[in-house]
């Protein structure tokens, strides 16, 4: 089995944006409780930005001998080289694809369909478990008419909460085949609110690490947020304002 690495980017809409992953799976600005004790107790944070985003390649850490195996399934059953673009920090894929077919067979079935149980059914090169796939939503859905290229981004979720930069990018056809998939997604996360900060908090240390001290954020209500983009229904969130 030959699965070449590449750094060639996403078909359609290039790399998922990355950024910080301390498991911020909050809305905006939301917090569930406040941890007194100050920035002494607080937790040690992960940052997967890196010098040039989420690290890339396998240098860090390796896929495992399911994710291989599942990895060569693929490849075995579409009957050409599969590329691999690995997320650094996780092994997972965050591009995957093939120079020489498609991901999947035709189907008439919706793009989301298609794109759903594409992902179950491959979750182990993924190392998802079954609630990874379930609390995937879908955030953005979007069609290329001269190409009949649907893309279709998912946002992953831990106890109803988004998943700070956690998505599922997949991008089907007008055949209805799996064209590309990829994301930086973070496979069977723990979470818990054992510790949480308010929104003033969150904001006064966002202002102290710009080097801005003294400043005393004032609430000023409360904003409806968008959650949905592309051609899907419009879905908002109440935000907090400051």
């Amino acid at each position: 089995m030959k699965i070449q690495k590449t750094i060639r980017p996403a078909l359609i809409l290039g790399t998922i944006l990355v950024g910080i992953i301390a498991l911020l799976v909050a809305g905006p600005f939301g917090s569930r409780a406040q941890t007194k004790g100050g920035a002494a107790n607080r937790p040690s944070e992960i940052d997967v930005r890196g010098q040039f985003g989420v690290p890339k390649g396998t240098q860090l850490r390796a896929p495992n001998g399911v994710q291989l195996k599942y990895i060569g399934a693929l490849q075995s059953k579409i009957g050409q080289p599969l590329q691999v673009e690995y997320n650094g920090l996780t092994a997972t894929p965050r591009h995957l694809f093939s120079y020489g077919t498609y991901l999947s067979a035709p189907s008439a079935d919706a793009p989301e369909a298609i794109a759903r149980n594409f992902v179950s059914q491959w979750r182990e090169i993924f190392r998802f478990s079954d609630d990874d796939v379930k609390n995937l939503r879908l955030k953005s859905r979007a069609t290329i008419p001269d190409m009949g290229t649907t893309i279709l981004l998912f946002e992953q979720t831990k106890n109803g909460l988004p998943v700070y930069k956690g998505e599922v990018l997949v991008n089907v056809n007008r055949n209805g085949q799996v064209m590309s998939v990829g994301g930086d997604n973070f496979p069977q996360m723990n979470a818990s609110d054992l510790f949480t900060i308010s929104p003033e908090q969150a904001i006064t240390a966002a202002a102290t690490s710009l080097g801005i001290t003294g400043f005393t954020p004032q609430a000023a209500g409360t904003k409806k947020v968008l959650t949905t983009y592309g051609d899907l229904p419009r879905q908002y969130v109440d935000a907090q304002r400051y």
